[in-house]
Parts: structure tokens; sequence; C-alpha cells
């Protein structure tokens, strides 16, 4: 690698162009010499021994993109020339490290441009844009209030452990989405009963965040929206390319959900990542199917807690056995078909977990066989080997026991060579035909419970194991 200069700021010859120049120029014409390009590494991961990485510049609030990636003889090539500068491949593939790079840009089968990296200067440091842009936007969350909980842990949306906390009336909620956005549809299927029965009114209300002043007519939406008596917005968006969701990494987003009278929860992405949106907001979930099981969730808890629905007393009150009785021919129909219907779903519900339990105690015992004849078969062809190996050695085993002269011995050798094993491989082969068959010997230490079994099932190794394991099976089969 060349083009050293003395204050240690450029390695390569030629001219150094940004990632806006690059893609300009290949839109105009497609380049065939070597690039060398400069820009903001984002979204690094490895592949086996390849990387694959996208170069950023930005240019106001636009982004330009161009993947990268290291693969082939070139990933060894650029790591021992790093290593020999004092430093690694992994050290420059972090999020926000401002890397100069030289490759050839090429296009993919779908028409997608990239970069194969040949080489990469040793002179990156993490100082890109929007690493900065970051920093900046957790330092003003700080300086706004926010909890540190939501700005310093590395995962902060709501789940089986962290639930979230829904405000004490939820009628009305507004849903602000774009208008062809993946997770739409699946919130909407979580959540569509609850609208039938009128137990939620939701309004949903397009935007574009793709737009360029997205930030700002963001902010005067929420301002429009805060006088109309919404009990939670919820803030949508499905999965997409890392640079479509960075608008919610924009600080203006951020403080217009923190400052939001109305609370305000996220569903952004598919993926468990946390964005400046994610931290400013009430709470937040991974995606947006989480966010509508969690409303449904929330709204059948508060349905079945009501007195109002509640189909038990919540009261003792004095009354004769006859009153009693009267009262309870009196119950509405309705009440008494809710609950044979929630008895006949509990029941429901107790027999698909016990199928369940039963397919997964049935998986166990095929992995188990599987595990067992797999180790019978390797036995099997030990013992065939080992009376190969004997034959092979047979004058030296003989001049070793003193009997090389002797003609009895150079008869009964091989014979025991090769019929002491052919009969242990022919036994094991037998005993392998029985591992299905349960065994009929009571077992001494026999598993008390599914767990004991479970236990069992994961340790098993011979056959005799494994048909007392079909024997003890916690469930009839």
């Amino acid at each position: 690698m060349n083009g050293q200069d003395a204050a240690g700021r450029r390695r390569f010859g030629g001219d150094l162009e940004s990632v806006s120049t690059a893609i300009r120029t290949v839109r105009e014409g497609f380049p065939e010499s070597l690039r060398t390009v400069g820009g903001e590494c984002r979204s690094p991961r490895r592949l086996g021994r390849s990387w694959q990485f996208d170069l950023v510049s930005l240019n106001g609030r636009k982004l330009d993109v161009l993947a990268c990636r290291v693969i082939g003889p070139e990933f060894a090539r650029i790591g021992r020339y790093l290593q020999r500068q004092g430093t690694s491949l992994s050290d420059c593939m972090r999020e926000g490290m401002v890397l100069e790079v030289q490759g050839k840009i090429e296009l993919g089968e779908h028409g997608t441009i990239f970069l194969n990296v040949t080489k990469i200067a040793e002179n990156f440091t993490l100082s890109g844009a929007l690493h900065d842009q970051d920093r900046h936007t957790l330092d003003a969350l700080r300086l706004w209030g926010v909890p540190a909980s939501r700005i310093s842990a590395p995962d902060i949306h709501c789940s089986s452990e962290r639930r979230p906390e829904f405000p004490s009336q939820l009628k009305r909620l507004l849903v602000i989405t774009p208008e062809e956005s993946h997770g739409l549809a699946d919130f909407k299927s979580r959540v569509r009963r609850a609208e039938q029965t009128g137990a939620l009114t939701i309004d949903y209300m397009a935007f574009r965040w793709s737009s360029g002043a997205a930030p700002e007519m963001f902010q005067a939406k929420l301002a429009e929206t805060a006088a109309k008596g919404y009990d939670l917005i919820l803030v949508i968006r499905g999965g997409g390319h890392w640079s479509k969701l960075r608008v919610f990494e924009h600080p203006e987003v951020a403080l217009a959900i923190h400052r939001c009278p109305i609370p305000i929860a996220t569903a952004i992405g598919h993926e468990p990542d946390t964005s400046m949106a994610d931290r400013a907001a009430s709470f937040s979930f991974v995606t947006p199917t989480a966010a509508g099981e969690a409303v449904k969730r929330e709204l059948d808890r508060r349905r079945f807690s009501d007195p109002k629905h509640n189909n038990q007393r919540t009261w003792a009150p004095k009354s004769s056995p006859a009153q009693a009785t009267a009262k309870a021919s009196r119950m509405p129909t309705a009440s008494l078909a809710e609950l044979n219907r929630i008895k006949a779903q509990s029941a429901a519900f107790r027999m698909e977990a016990q199928a369940s339990q039963n397919a997964h105690i049935r998986d166990l015992l095929e992995l188990a066989q599987r595990r067992v004849r797999l180790i019978s078969r390797l036995r099997y062809f030990a013992f065939l080997a080992a009376g190969i190996m004997a034959l092979l050695v047979q004058q030296g085993a003989l001049e070793a026991m003193g009997l090389g002269s002797s003609l009895l011995a150079h008869i009964l050798y091989p014979i025991a060579a090769i019929g002491i094993p052919l009969s242990a491989a022919w036994l094991e082969k037998r005993r392998r035909k029985s591992v299905s068959t349960p065994a009929t010997k009571t077992m001494k230490n026999a598993p008390r419970d599914p767990e004991e079994w479970r236990g069992m099932a994961k340790g098993v190794r011979t056959i005799r194991g494994s048909r007392q394991l079909l024997a003890n099976m916690p469930y009839a089969r």
C-alpha cells in the first residue's frame, strides 16, 4: 500500500473521491479503473471470511450510500497489512469509522452498485458525521431529562420481562405510519377485534418519512394533534435498509417525541435495533406486530379486570337461598354463553399445551434414538476395523508373543482375529434393531417427572438407555 505522507492523512495515490462523487461517476458512465473513496463506515457485518459494509457521505440531510465488500484473497491480504501497521480489519469495521478505501466499482446481478475493496488505509478514525450526530443527540436527550435507563441500556424495547406502561385511559389511539408500511398490516390484524367491539378507537395518519423536511413536518403534526384528546400516539414503520430508517435518529424527531404532551410509543423496523426516537419515547416495541400484540393484551387485561365485564361477584350480599336462585335464573344468557366460551377456550388451551409437550417429548426421543443408532454404527465399524488391523499385524504380533514359527498359532490367530470382531459386530447390529423396543425390566432410578425424563433423554448414549427411556415416557404413546 503506497502513497503515505508525513502527516499520515492520505495513504493512496490519485484523487480521493467522496461517496457521492463515486456514485455519480457510475451513473454517468461505468468506470473500469480503481477508485479511491473516502466515507463513514456503517452497518459492518462479517460473513465468514468476508466483510460487507456501507460507505456513507452526508450532504446536509441527504445520505449517499455505497455498498462495499472485502472478499476472497483481499480479506487475508488487507488483514495482514493492517496487522503490520499495529491494527486489524476488525478495528476499522466499526460504526462511525472514517475510512479511505481503494477498489473497483462493479454492478451486481440486480443492478446494485458495490465496491470490491482491495485496500484499506490504516489512518481510520472514529469521527464520522453520523457517529458525531448520534453522540450529540444522546447528550441532548440527557439534557432534556430522558431517563438514564432509556439512554444507556442497549435494549430498551418492551418484552415479557419489561412490560409497557400504558396510560391510565386507553380509548383513543393515533397511529402515525407511512401509507404503504409493511408493518401496518400486521398491527391492524392484532387490534381489529378491539376496533370492531368499540373497545378502542384508532385513527391512522399517513406520514412520508422519506421527505427531506420530515423532522419539521413531524413536529408540526404532533403540535396539531396535541389538543385532539388522544390517549396514546404510536409511531409505526416497517423494516428496511438502515438508511431508510435514519430519519428516526434525527435530533429534531427525538425532541418532538419527548416534548409531546401525549405519551408516544414507537415500533420501528423488524430487528431489535434501538433508534433515538425509541429512546425519546415513553416506551417502544421491537416491531409493529409486537406493538399490536401488546395493545391487544392490555385491552383484554383491562376488560377482564373491569367489574362491569367480570362475571364473578366482587361482593357478597346478604340474601336468602331463594333470592340467590332467583337472581341466578335472571342472569343474562350472553354472560352464561361468554362463561361457557371461556371454559371451552381454557380446555382447548390445556389440550393444545399437552399436545405441544407430547410433541416435544417425541422429538427428544427421536433425537436420542438417532444418537444411539449413530454410536452403535460407529462401534460396529470399529469392531470390523479392529479385525482387519489384527490381520495386518499378524506376523508382528505372533513374533512378539514368541509364536512366530508355530504352525498352530498361524492357523488359530486368523480365526480369532476374524471371528471375535465379526461376532461382536453381529451382536451390535442385532442389538441395534431393539432401539425402538421398550425395556421390560423395571428401571431402578426411573425419572419421576417429565423434566427428569428430558434430562435423561439428552444424555442417553447406549441401546439399553434408549430402551429404558422409551419404557418410562411421561405420557401414553
